[in-house]
Parts: structure tokens; sequence; C-alpha cells
């Protein structure tokens, strides 16, 4: 195990599932953390005085969190300040760091900044989030990714599993990763007939992909 460079004061040791502690403040965590104040049962600490539950908390072996070193970073970065902006992380850590702050039961605050840089993120990556949503059944954040899903990614989406844009795979195989009735929902949603009158009182029907995606959002409620 190491030490994180620069978390490294505290009262609580945090350690990474990749092997790195960082030491944190136990009254800054529990004051962002429903889950952190329930596990210290700690008040905020009065000013000028040093926290009765200190050299307790000193003692106690690493909290496990199930996050990598540079998520719990982010994290970190964003509960010692006073006013906490939106972080600057990589999409595949801004997945992560929300998934923190659900598990952990984070305030809405920080959380909101969170989805926030995960929204301005999505550009070319509306499956990632979609697939990702469905893993976690998050309709809200699912209806974000399809608001903004222009009908050329929907047809030819970039993959899940690669970072590097251009990378394709078929519909029918994204489709495949999400819950099974969302893939109908969607379905249902995405395709739209039209009329093809072929000749004098013979009617064709086709399907297109529609241009409305603000009203598939809208109406997206898998059951």
């Amino acid at each position: 195990m190491s030490i994180h460079p620069y978390h490294n004061l505290g009262d609580v040791q945090l350690l990474s599932v990749d092997g790195t502690i960082l030491v944190a403040d136990s009254w800054r965590l529990a004051r962002s953390s429903s889950f952190f104040a329930g596990l210290f049962d700690l008040p905020p600490p009065i000013s000028g005085q040093a926290s009765s539950h200190k050299d307790l908390l000193s003692l106690l072996d690493p909290v496990e969190v199930d996050f990598s070193a540079e998520v719990i970073d982010l994290f970190l970065n964003l509960i010692n300040v006073s006013k906490p902006s939106i972080p600057s992380s990589a999409f595949p850590q801004t997945l992560d760091l929300l998934e923190l702050c659900d598990k952990y039961d984070v305030n809405e605050n920080i959380q909101g900044l969170v989805r926030d840089r995960l929204l301005m993120q999505v550009e070319d990556r509306q499956w990632q989030l979609l697939i990702w949503s469905g893993k976690r059944n998050d309709i809200l954040m699912a209806r974000e990714a399809l608001r903004r899903m222009p009908p050329h990614s929907f047809i030819a989406n970039t993959t899940y599993e690669s970072s590097r844009k251009g990378v394709l795979m078929p519909l029918w195989h994204a489709l495949g990763k999400l819950p099974q009735s969302w893939q109908l929902e969607i379905l249902r949603l995405a395709f739209i007939p039209i009329n093809l009158n072929t000749r004098s009182g013979v009617k064709s029907y086709q399907f297109e992909v529609t241009g409305d995606w603000d009203s598939v959002s809208q109406k997206f409620t898998p059951k």
C-alpha cells in the first residue's frame, strides 16, 4: 500500500481498490455523505476545538472504498473546499465518481456537479451513457442520453467497450446491452412508420428513425 501524495493528512484513512491510502477529515466526510455520517456518528467540529473522536478514529482500520484512488481523489477535492466546482474528470472517471456519490449517499449539491460534468461529456457517447444508465436502472439519466441522441448516433453508435471515437458496433449489439424492457421501449419510440404508396390502392409501410428525440426522452417509461 502507498499513501496518496496530497491527501495524506486527517483522522480517517480510505483504502482504494488499487491499494492507495487517502487520508481525510472525518467531519468533512460526514458533512458530505450520509453513509460516512452514520459510520462515524460525528457532528461537525466546533471552531477552535479538536474533535473528541479524533484519537479513536485514528485507531480504526482503513475504510475500504470500492473505487480507484483517482476517483476518490476527485471526490475529496470536491468536499474539501467551501465552493466546489464542476470536476475536471475524463468520461470514465466521471461515471465512476457518480457511482461513488450514489453508493455513499453523497449530498445533492456534490452529485449535481458530477452530473453536470457527465452531461458536458455526452457528445458521441450517448450509447455509453444509455448502457451505463441501464445497468443502474437510472431512467432519469437515460432520458438525458436519449434527449441528446441524433439519428446518426443511434444507428452508427460508438462502441461501449472502447474510448476511441469512430469505432462502431451494430445497433442490435448495443440494444442487447440494455435491459429487455428498455430495448422494447426504445424500439417502440425510436422507429416511426412511413406510408409508401407504391401503386394505386396498395399501401406499403416501412420504418425510419425518428428525429424527435426530445419526444423519445419524455415518453421513455420502461416497465
